[in-house]
């Protein structure tokens, strides 16, 4: 490609917050998670059912318990009570469950699109443990896989989901997201300067 045609880049090359991210070649690579859609799935008493059926057709088998989430790609995670948060890569599952659990007078569960108002970080390497250590509190990381927390990171509220034991994502509001950069990456800094 000549050096004057233009070319498609990545949403994390465009702007300042891919200068903020961390580069790779470190114990811990930092990315953005991107296609991301989230939903925040409510639900009423007698709502579970209804939910239950509109994730198993996206292929999730069970709803998760408190603190945990399901899936595999596709991952559905407690909130609350009344409040599950469904994220996954592909928008068609996405609408699907929209269509499936629609607002109204009569809902007893509906879903709310809220993937425009969020970002999601993939934390992967061996630093792993550590650097959520210096991120979160000591009792809001998520220690095992299939677990997820709601956590405060510099003030900010945040859910963390551990994928594996090497794989972590922490999901915030957008409008912090070069804020949240800059303190992974500096989290990140200072682990490195230790070691």
């Amino acid at each position: 490609m000549a050096a004057n045609e233009l070319q498609v880049l990545a949403r994390e090359r465009i702007g300042g917050l891919g200068a903020m991210l961390p580069r790779s070649g470190r114990s811990i690579d930092v990315r953005l998670v991107e296609p991301s859609h989230v939903l925040s799935v409510r639900m009423l008493p007698g709502g579970a059912d209804a939910i239950a059926k509109a994730v198993a057709g996206i292929g999730i088998a069970a709803l998760p318990p408190a603190g945990r989430f399901t899936g595999d790609g596709t991952l559905i995670l407690w909130r609350n009570p009344t409040e599950l948060l469904l994220v996954t890569p592909r928008r068609g599952e996405a609408e699907r469950v929209l269509r499936t659990l629609p607002a109204g007078p009569e809902a007893l569960a509906y879903a709310v699109d809220q993937s425009d108002g969020l970002v999601t970080f993939e934390l992967q390497g061996t630093a792993l443990d550590d650097v959520l250590h210096r991120l979160l509190d000591a009792s809001a990381v998520p220690l095992e896989p299939g677990q997820g927390t709601r956590a405060r990171m510099a003030e900010i509220a945040v859910i963390a989901l551990r994928l594996d034991s090497q794989r972590a994502w922490l999901i915030a509001d957008r409008a912090n997201d070069q804020f949240l950069a800059q303190w992974v990456a500096y989290a990140i800094d200072a682990l490195t300067a230790l070691t």
